[in-house]
């Protein structure tokens, strides 16, 4: 088996658990039972096992094999299921931890539904007013758009990788005696929602608005050596007091349980991004599914300069153009909408996400196979979250490559740079990321 590379790969992915269910010897919280005996398992056990009762233990393999699959069948099973027992373990966990709970264990105040936003890098100065619901299994911040899981939330606080994450929260589950309960009261019971239902809504919006010619959105892109021309076949539009006026009259025009449904106005029933005037619409299928807004106010604060649609699940900006870019080319992965249009308008393929470290599976999935280039600011949030990006990557086969920026600088900056030093159009070259330390 030393060997074997793609076994030793599918182990690598797999604690135990999936195995135990596989042959029913899973319980929640996190119980496992041997495969011989059907003892439970003490704490302790990850991608290996030792059973005190009959003195059987080893890895995955073993423990298959000592419910009496053979080698080669245990192998098959193995590689076959590997990409969805590992997706189960981890929904696994996240049932045995609610986000409740793990907020509590690392010391995060509760306060009516919601936290101080774990995305400190767009909150700098504190997110003083608590602007990220907590629901069972997730939290999201509409200041900022980050979305995370139990997994990114114990990483960003604690600071460490994937990995460690995993085993620190295994540990966690193992040690509880019966699941945890989740009180109702004070968590946020409307889980984010697809935007797909409204796409015809959020067209009309920005129907309402004017091209972003000689407009005060035009002056801020321009500054940050972004092509308004380019941005506005982006999708890209600017909110002007008339443009405010047709969007508010239009959201009149339609049932009120539908417009808020849609995220489009707050408590008051004004449009939720009236002080956000730079609109960036995500598209799926040529279909807008969500809006995040930017304020080009110098003097507004930054934590309050990004807003998203109230309770509408995030989507990476350039869907549409990384799924009819030739499959050969790179990929470069952005932190927000800002570092997005720069790299399009030097005309590479992008993806912009909300925030360093912020990920969803099947954002993953897109990018399967492909050569990457993370473009996360040169900071420490950004090496964090380059590392969180390759690791989460590798079991997608892609190729991951970072574009090494100067310290404190991001994307749009460092291409500013480059434009003052008569090298319009260009990027760092990327280098290669370290292997994951296994």
């Amino acid at each position: 088996m030393a060997a074997d590379l793609n076994l030793r790969r599918a182990l690598g992915r797999l604690s135990i658990i999936a195995a135990a269910n596989h042959i029913g010897r899973f319980q929640q919280p996190m119980k496992v039972g041997c495969p011989r005996c059907a003892q439970h398992l003490p704490a302790g056990w990850a991608s290996r096992w030792n059973c005190p009762g009959c003195s059987g233990g080893g890895d995955q393999v073993n423990y298959l094999m000592s419910s009496g699959l053979s080698f080669p069948d245990t192998r098959n099973l193995l590689l076959a299921n590997v990409l969805d027992w590992s997706s189960w373990e981890k929904a696994a966990l996240r049932r045995a931890l609610p986000m409740p709970f793990v907020l509590t264990r690392i010391g995060i105040p509760l306060r009516h539904g919601r936290i101080r936003c774990v995305n400190d890098n767009a909150h700098r100065r504190g997110d003083t007013d608590p602007s990220c619901s907590v629901y069972a299994d997730a939290v999201h911040c509409f200041a900022c758009g980050l979305h995370e899981d139990v997994f990114g939330v114990w990483s960003r606080v604690r600071r460490v990788d994937f990995l460690t994450t995993w085993r620190e929260l295994l540990i966690l589950a193992q040690d509880l005696d019966h699941p945890v309960p989740v009180e109702p009261g004070g968590l946020r019971t409307t889980a984010p929602r697809d935007g797909t239902a409204f796409a015809e809504l959020y067209a009309a919006v920005l129907d309402c608005c004017e091209p972003l010619a000689d407009t005060p959105g035009a002056s801020y892109l321009t500054g940050r050596a972004i092509n308004p021309v380019t941005t506005q076949r982006l999708g890209v539009r600017w909110v002007s007091n008339p443009a405010l006026g047709r969007i508010q009259r239009l959201l009149g025009s339609h049932p009120d349980n539908l417009v808020a449904e849609a995220g489009l106005v707050d408590d008051r029933g004004l449009f939720t991004l009236r002080r956000h005037r730079l609109l960036f619409p995500a598209c799926v299928d040529g279909k807008i599914v969500w809006l995040q807004g930017r304020s080009t106010n110098p003097t507004v604060a930054k934590r309050w300069r990004w807003r998203s649609l109230n309770g509408i699940t995030p989507v990476p900006l350039g869907l549409d153009q990384l799924h009819s870019a030739d499959p050969a080319d790179p990929v470069h992965v952005a932190e927000g909408p800002t570092d997005w249009l720069a790299l399009a308008c030097l005309g590479r393929i992008a993806i912009g996400v909300p925030g360093a470290q912020a990920m969803a599976t099947w954002w993953l999935r897109l990018l399967a196979g492909r050569r990457v280039v993370l473009c996360h600011d040169g900071d420490a949030a950004g090496e964090l979250g380059a590392r969180l990006w390759r690791e989460q990557l590798e079991p997608f086969r892609a190729t991951v490559q970072r574009l090494p920026l100067p310290p404190g600088l991001d994307l749009s900056d460092c291409i500013v740079l480059l434009q003052s030093q008569g090298r319009p159009g260009e990027l760092p070259e990327p280098v290669a990321l370290p292997e994951p330390v296994e």
